[in-house]
């Protein structure tokens, strides 16, 4: 058998894009000049668009916690969550002997409301 210095590399990356709907309570635990920390938790849905598969939607949930501060009018909000899902995937689509797992996130965000 002869060795080879060849390399051959096979991209194999695709484009996907996830959307998420999600509906959330909130309880406030804590007010402070004007500030509140609450808790927040719900169901989520999201929804896949990938290349190679056909469009995908999986359901979940998630909690965190948000921080609001009044800002010249407007309100400042600072968040953490985690979520977790079922996977987009059918038993089908991953090769034999691959595991499914669900899937995590973890979201840290920062926004600004508009009082109407």
């Amino acid at each position: 058998m002869g060795e080879t210095n060849d390399l051959a590399i096979k991209d194999k990356t695709t484009h996907s894009q996830r959307l998420r709907a999600a509906i959330t309570i909130a309880r406030r635990i804590v007010s402070f000049e004007g500030s509140r920390l609450q808790l927040e938790a719900g169901p989520t849905f999201d929804y896949w668009d990938t290349e190679t598969l056909s469009d995908r939607g999986s359901v979940g949930g998630r909690f965190g916690s948000s921080l609001l501060m009044p800002l010249g009018g407007m309100i400042l909000e600072n968040n953490v969550s985690f979520g977790i899902s079922s996977s987009p995937f059918s038993e089908n689509d991953i090769p034999a002997g691959a595991k499914m797992k669900t899937f995590t996130t973890f979201t840290v965000g920062a926004g600004l409301r508009l009082p109407l």
